[in-house]
């Protein structure tokens, strides 16, 4: 599995951003997920999912998940889709990071 945690990033605007990338070999159990599926404004697909995991002693892990994890057996997942809103997410000129941004269409 590989996924990313918030972290203390000073002299960006918001003082926070995602850290570095983390690994967890072995067999994992995703014991959840959410997030949204959307697109940035030149439209390249931006899945932004949290996921929880156990490891194979329990020990509990998560994170935003990250492109490249793999699934070793199954995972079963439900993806709904809003009509009538593009799902989007913009810069936050503010804080400086990409937020959701849903329009109307």
């Amino acid at each position: 599995v590989t996924y990313c945690n918030v972290v203390e990033l000073p002299g960006t605007k918001a003082g926070y951003g995602y850290g570095e990338t983390l690994h967890l070999t072995g067999p994992i159990e995703m014991t959840g997920a959410s997030g949204i599926i959307c697109h940035e404004p030149d439209g390249t697909l931006s899945p932004h999912v949290h996921i929880s995991m156990s490891d194979r002693y329990g020990n509990a892990h998560g994170g935003h998940l990250k492109e490249g994890t793999k699934v070793l057996l199954t995972l079963d997942a439900v993806i709904g889709e809003i009509e009538g809103i593009n799902m989007t997410r913009s810069l936050d000129e503010e804080l400086g990071v990409p937020i959701f941004s849903p329009e109307q269409l």
